[in-house]
């Protein structure tokens, strides 16, 4: 799906759009009908026996979701491998690679001393987890039971797999399942009718729930949340979390650089830029701005020569973009003559009366 296309879809199945997205939607229910029962289909061939799932060689904590994009998997998963680092363990971290370059069936992209790989190489968030936890050992492949085993060779002690809750070839010990409070609305149904991968029922299979975003919206929205939750997984487990500023930071020299009073113009490629935006907006900056690019969007010369022009216009004092965008940008990419470039970094903060632990959690 092309960059224009793929907005226009999003845009749709959010409820905008006018008539041509009331129309959209109507056309595209019935496939969403088809998909989702499709998609339930090939899981139960699996739990069933019609398929065969492979024991993993470690034992396997997933981290995964049922929408398309930005429900915050990555912070969720670099959490659990500091819990597992201070716990005296030696994880791995187990990633397809998305878009990633290198034609390896396996690459190691951290052997735990060392990062191995660019973002080209091996994929925007396995080099931001591999940078973000010291000590974990970062892996991708397609094949994920093969990426296990070559963690297992380097030394790791369990597997911690990043966005792993489809992916029904493995059988998992623990399934940390992410919803997202920003998919609340005409969008939370079935793929091309709206962003679930599968459908609502299939949340029963969860070991535990994270409702991420759930400051970041409306008392009534998390409360429909919740609800929505406790209707398709009663009695699963679940944990409130929303994402706080960790750090602000120049990106040529590591400042820190202060953004409250001042006029902000941001960009970012991720699945998820209004919650980006609430991020910054928490920060009490004069004026925000956002420009939103395609999911794990590659940028080049040319694309922030335009940014930087933009921010201009707009009279912005700083320009902000997110950690994993900032893998994404090569050296030397940002005008000089621009207003400062700084990478917000982001992390997961729970806020329930018993915080989750790596192989469950308690219920809020």
């Amino acid at each position: 799906m092309s960059a224009s296309a793929e907005g226009r879809w999003l845009e749709w199945v959010h409820g905008g759009g006018g008539l041509t997205g009331a129309a959209a939607r109507t056309a595209l229910a019935p496939l969403g009908a088809l998909y989702g029962a499709g998609a339930l289909a090939y899981r139960w061939s699996y739990e069933i026996g019609l398929r065969r799932r492979s024991e993993p060689a470690l034992p396997l904590v997933s981290v995964g979701a049922l929408s398309v994009g930005g429900a915050g998997k990555t912070s969720v998963t670099a959490r659990l491998a500091r819990e597992a680092l201070a716990a005296g363990k030696r994880p791995a971290l187990v990633l397809r690679g998305y878009r990633r370059k290198g034609h390896d069936e396996v690459a190691v992209v951290s052997d735990g001393a060392v990062v191995k790989l660019d973002a080209r190489q091996a994929g925007d968030e396995a080099v931001l987890l591999a940078q973000g936890c010291p000590g974990a050992v970062v892996v991708v492949g397609k094949r994920r039971e093969l990426a296990i085993e070559r963690a297992r060779d380097l030394g790791a002690d369990l597997a911690i797999l990043d966005d792993g809750f489809q992916y029904f070839r493995l059988r998992r010990d623990v399934d940390h399942v992410l919803v997202s409070t920003l998919d609340f609305g005409p969008q939370n149904r079935a793929f091309p009718a709206g962003v679930l991968r599968e459908p609502a029922a299939t949340l029963s299979r969860a070991s535990t729930i994270w409702v991420t975003y759930a400051r970041s919206v409306s008392e009534e929205v998390l409360a429909e949340a919740v609800r929505w939750c406790e209707r398709h997984a009663p009695g699963v487990p679940r944990v409130l979390a929303d994402y706080r500023v960790a750090g602000c930071r120049r990106l040529d020299d590591g400042a820190e650089v202060k953004v409250e009073g001042a006029a902000v113009a941001a960009f970012c490629g991720i699945g998820k830029p209004a919650g980006f935006q609430r991020c910054i907006e928490g920060l009490e900056p004069r004026s925000v701005r956002m420009k939103p690019f395609p999911d794990h969007y590659w940028y080049d010369a040319a694309d922030l020569r335009g940014v930087a022009e933009w921010a201009r216009s707009l009279g912005a004092e700083v320009v902000l973009t997110t950690a994993k965008d900032a893998v994404r940008l090569e050296a030397g990419m940002w005008p000089e003559d621009a207003p400062p470039l700084a990478v917000v970094e982001v992390e997961i903060e729970v806020f329930e009366s018993k915080p989750p632990t790596l192989m469950g959690a308690g219920t809020v």
